[in-house]
């Protein structure tokens, strides 16, 4: 019987299966264990075998064959990654090591300011039990007087543990994205010596002479952070503000999403080539100008991601853009969903936790915009026509690509600039045609940087007035997976050359996104978020019609804190556009740090506080024992400070204390970082202490949680808010003792992330979003005890 002729069709069938089935593993809660693994290879291989000598039904059962098989290899992939685990022996433990530098070393703002590095590391020479790839951080101290440098060669003693990094709905996973890289611990150096410096061909220690340069010869600090991000891919310098702008005018993918830059430098690469190819017959004849052009555009995207760092977007960014070339240089003519595909499951055999993260799917959309809207190779026009025709080329180019990716910045980040179309019209250009070939240039002429810094200052300067316009920026609240996905088909169906009337679907599926709102608790009830921001406290109370914000978070060091990163992130992604209350207990910078960023990012109807006369978030209303209110059903009552003396005290022993209790009688007790004399002087008041839900004092402190606090409370559940093997071993083992005694359950961010509590509801570890969001790579939450730092 002679086997039936291979379709496209079937083709398409087997790869979308493959990347369905890649994606697909990264949704479990667990890997697959070995006999399910063996009875999934053992039904690919039955069905492989079926489909080889079958007619009818071909391509259903070739889906099915691309799933089971992307599947396993996903699973193995997933195993061999996992298996590279630090060991519990090995935990907080000091362990010697030799390593290399493998990559740029970042700068890090530690406690109190100091100045120290994030290193990535390669190790050469390790114990058993030990990962191979690890994340530390360096700080100056006795013996640690050199900082480490890329490529050079160390024997370092660190300190490690797992992977551990903060959740939130709304959040991108950071455990996903250091898994991806191979970053299996994370730690500290605590001495060193160097063994021998950096090659002459090693790429890293070539980079940080390109950044050094550039900061020795750039004085302005926003142009010296960009030209460095746009020649050698190092962002790390760029502000948190200055990302914010980005952000807010739609330009962002020009700086921080590799695998969109790359694809933008080689499509505008193979086109000056394309143009200026045909100018030559004597080259044509030798090579035909689109195929130079396919090949040395991918050759300059190749040699951009090099000296960007060669990051796993770059990585699968070239690898895309490498399979589309192949395949357009071949004899056959590829149908372009045939095409994509196939680069895709390249991409994702190679990378499978590439296929659930943004960049990848930017990345493919950005090729494929560009794809359909790239004129076809046969167009040409002579003379002084050649360079108008390019230019409107570029400008279809740029709106289409504009248009066709603000639906997935929508999905994947929670808002759309609605600046952006008019932004990316100058700046796409600007970046990418003057600033990219200034900053390259300056390695062979150094006052071009000088230019460049000119071409910065005029850029932000124009993106400043354009965040400034009223509605700039449009936010939506992150919407279920099945209504992202309704939203996904119907960009797609928008944009592709289909008939109108398919279009106008696509159009009314993306309305289902535009259009749905979070549900919000019932009148009389209330909901609690207790958001993980590590080693800090904030908490999220919402009813029916109102929201406040009890406390911010943390300041890291820097311009970094958790009020930008973390609080306004979750707010915005929960459909939060205002806050009727901040409430910022006390001056503690683990409370308050951010507190700043909240009021820069939210409009705030109400202050509430007990902070210093001088204190940066002044002015604030007193939060006085006695006072109260109620929204929607919902009373609120401060309990603590309780007088003038209490209010003038210091630090914890004036945080404010909020009691929340909903109609029916269930109640949350907010205690901030109060300790057993101020938990004494409560008692004393016989303030309404019986709460169904206890936010620790002071993050489960041994100063604190007295157990007769405990029996006036008698909580339904304790939740301390404290960092993953934090340096203060919080919550303290005399509370979790005094817990246990009077039978109250707890909880903690460390292994549950964020919490989330509704009063119509018994609270329970159901609440924590590790639970709900259950992923094979999130771990758990040893003991231990180490340096907190923010992940």
């Amino acid at each position: 019987m002679k086997a039936p002729a291979w379709q496209p069709g079937a083709a398409l069938a087997l790869l979308l299966g493959l990347l369905g089935g890649l994606a697909g593993l990264q949704f479990l809660p667990r890997l697959l264990l070995p006999a399910e693994h063996a009875g999934l290879l053992a039904a690919a291989l039955g069905l492989g075998v079926w489909v080889g000598w079958s007619r009818p039904g071909r391509t259903p059962m070739l889906l099915m064959l691309g799933v089971l098989l992307g599947l396993s290899w996903a699973q193995q992939r997933a195993s061999w990654r996992l298996a590279d685990v630090l060991a519990p022996a090995h935990i907080g433990q000091p362990v010697w090591v030799e390593a290399e530098v493998d990559g740029l070393p970042q700068a890090l703002a530690g406690y109190g300011g100091v100045g120290g590095w994030r290193l990535p590391l390669r190790l050469l020479e390790r114990p058993g039990g030990v990962p191979e790839q690890v994340s530390v951080s360096w700080f100056p101290g006795a013996g640690r007087e050199q900082a480490p440098r890329a490529g050079e060669r160390w024997r370092l003693q660190l300190r490690l543990k797992p992977v551990h990094a903060l959740q939130n709905p709304g959040l991108p996973d950071t455990e996903l994205w250091l898994l991806e890289r191979g970053v299996r611990a994370q730690g500290s150096v605590r001495a060193g010596e160097r063994l021998a410096a950096a090659s002459a061909w090693n790429l890293a220690a070539a980079r940080e002479r390109i950044r050094a340069a550039i900061q020795a010869r750039v004085s302005e600090p926003r142009a010296r952070a960009v030209l460095a991000g746009l020649a050698i891919g190092d962002q790390g310098g760029i502000a948190a503000g200055d990302w914010a702008l980005l952000r807010d005018t739609g330009v962002v993918h020009l700086f921080a999403v590799s695998g969109l830059h790359i694809t933008w430098f080689a499509w505008l690469a193979a086109a000056g080539v394309h143009a200026l190819w045909r100018r030559s017959a004597w080259l044509c004849t030798r090579w035909p100008a689109p195929a130079a052009a396919r090949w040395l555009g991918l050759a300059a995207a190749l040699g951009y991601a090099l000296l960007a760092g060669w990051g796993v977007p770059a990585q699968r960014t070239v690898g895309l853009l490498a399979v589309l070339v192949l395949l357009q240089s071949s004899a056959r003519i590829w149908p372009w969903a045939l095409a994509l595909s196939l680069a895709g499951a390249v991409v994702g055999l190679a990378d499978p936790w590439a296929l659930v993260t943004p960049g990848f799917w930017l990345s493919f959309a950005a090729v494929a915009l560009l794809m359909q809207a790239a004129p076809a190779e046969d167009e040409a026009t002579a003379g002084w026509r050649r360079l108008p025709q390019l230019a409107w080329q570029g400008l279809r180019v740029q709106l289409l690509a504009s248009a066709g990716l603000a639906p997935l910045t929508l999905i994947f980040f929670g808002q759309v600039s609605l600046v952006g179309l008019l932004t990316n019209l100058v700046a796409v250009p600007l970046v990418t045609s003057v600033l990219v070939p200034l900053a390259l240039g300056g390695l062979l002429l150094a006052p071009l940087w000088q230019l460049g810094t000119w071409g910065v200052q005029a850029l932000f300067a124009g993106l400043e007035l354009a965040q400034r316009l009223p509605g700039a920026v449009w936010w939506a609240a992150q919407a279920p997976w099945f209504i992202e996905a309704l939203a996904l088909l119907g960009v797609a169906l928008a944009l592709l050359r289909l008939p109108r009337a398919v279009r106008a679907l696509g159009l009314a599926l993306l309305l289902s996104l535009l259009l749905w709102t979070p549900a919000r608790p019932a009148p009389g009830r209330f909901a609690l978020t207790v958001i993980d921001v590590g080693q800090g406290s904030a908490a999220w109370v919402q009813t029916a019609g109102h929201a406040l914000l009890f406390d911010a978070g943390p300041r890291w060091g820097g311009d970094s804190d958790a009020g930008a990163r973390v609080v306004l992130p979750l707010l915005r992604a929960a459909g939060v556009n205002h806050l009727d209350a901040l409430v910022i207990s006390h001056d503690d910078a683990d409370h308050s740090g951010g507190g700043a960023s909240v009021l820069a990012g939210l409009p705030v109807a109400a202050r509430w506080g007990s902070l210093p006369p001088r204190h940066v978030l002044q002015p604030v209303q007193p939060c006085r024992a006695g006072l109260a209110w109620e929204w929607e059903g919902v009373r609120f009552e401060w309990l603590h400070p309780g007088g003038p003396g209490e209010a003038a005290a210091r630090d914890n022993a004036r945080s404010c204390v909020l009691r929340v209790q909903d109609a029916a009688g269930q109640a949350l007790l907010l205690t901030a970082d109060i300790e057993a004399a101020q938990e004494r002087e409560l008692l004393q008041r016989a303030a309404p202490l019986r709460a169904t839900v206890l936010l620790l004092p002071h993050h489960g402190s041994k100063s604190s949680s007295s157990a007769e606090f405990l029996a006036a409370v008698q909580p339904q559940l304790a939740f301390a808010q404290a960092g993953f093997m934090n340096r203060h071993g919080h919550p303290a083992a005399p509370v979790r003792e005094r817990l246990a005694v009077a039978g109250v359950p707890l909880l903690t961010s460390a292994e549950c992330g964020a919490w989330q509590w509704l009063s119509s509801q018994p609270p329970g570890p159901q609440g924590c979003w590790r639970l709900q969001r259950r992923r094979y790579w999130l771990t758990a939450a040893p003991a231990g005890a180490l340096d907190d730092e923010p992940d």
